[in-house]
């Protein structure tokens, strides 16, 4: 999870050496997220080439870093959610990747793809009956990403309303849970009651340090608390690693921070 401020923006590095980019931040100011930080974090990392990259909805502070990231890593195949035609961000990506021929790729409720022994289903959006004039959080990509028994959920800005119905989507298995917290930790989402139930042993908080939206809300870090929730967050911790072989997870971060857990409980390291 890339520290990229008041945005999301996180990089997957499969078993098999292919990436995979969710998001890469953004703001109204005239520094470029993609080119100064999230480009630096993909090289650092030893991404010569993208192979996808996912934005789960045009808003700013998601798909703003996006243009510079597609016109230098060339990802291989780009998706979206549900599109919006007349938003000004979306059309940048869209003109760089028409321009340098990319793949662009609607992605749907139910596609499924395998990397490995890696599976990504996509849980949301559903296809669109309308064509929409403006963004909505709601029609956020969601994927579940799975490797062996342990699971990370991006959720990207959903509402508490998608989270009910991923809930039916969850099946009966419990493997180890990450959950990207949704929308920065806003008190719109991460009802009490799906916490409860989907019981994530880690969630992972990209927010901006001192926002002026009140992200985390207290009351969404209160309901991860009590379900014993261990919690990192970019404003806090900087950027968060998180390594798993599909039995343990292991985390860093930035600050030097080093946790773990496995399927009988968590450990904290100094």
């Amino acid at each position: 999870m890339v520290d990229v401020g008041q945005g999301d923006a996180l990089v997957m590095q499969f078993p098999s050496g292919r990436s995979l980019l969710i998001d890469a931040g953004g703001s109204a100011s005239s520094f470029d997220i993609g080119d100064r930080v999230v480009a630096p974090t993909l090289w650092a990392l030893g991404v010569r080439r993208l192979d996808w990259l996912a934005v789960t909805h045009p808003d700013l502070d998601h798909v703003g870093g996006a243009v510079s990231v597609a016109a230098t890593f060339r990802p291989i195949e780009i998706w979206e959610g549900v599109p919006v035609p007349r938003d000004l961000n979306r059309a940048a990506l869209h003109e760089v990747a028409m321009a340098q021929r990319l793949s662009w790729r609607q992605a749907r409720r139910d596609d499924r793809l395998e990397v490995g022994d890696v599976t990504i289903d996509v849980l949301n959006p559903r296809a669109p009956d309308w064509e929409r004039q403006r963004v909505r959080n709601d029609d956020s990509l969601v994927l579940r990403i799975r490797y062996g028994g342990v699971e990370l959920l991006l959720t990207g800005d959903i509402s508490a309303a998608i989270e009910r119905e991923l809930l039916a989507a969850s099946g009966g298995e419990r493997p180890l849970r990450v959950l990207k917290v949704a929308h920065h930790g806003s008190r719109t989402s991460s009802s009490r009651a799906f916490l409860d139930r989907y019981a994530p042993v880690a969630a992972l908080v990209s927010v901006g340090r001192g926002n002026t939206f009140g992200h985390p809300a207290p009351d969404v870090m209160a309901g991860l608390r009590q379900v014993r929730t261990r919690v990192f967050r970019t404003d806090r911790d900087g950027a968060v690693t998180v390594e798993t072989d599909g039995r343990e997870l292991r985390v860093r971060t930035w600050t030097g921070l080093t946790w773990q857990a496995s399927a009988w409980g968590a450990t904290p390291e100094p």
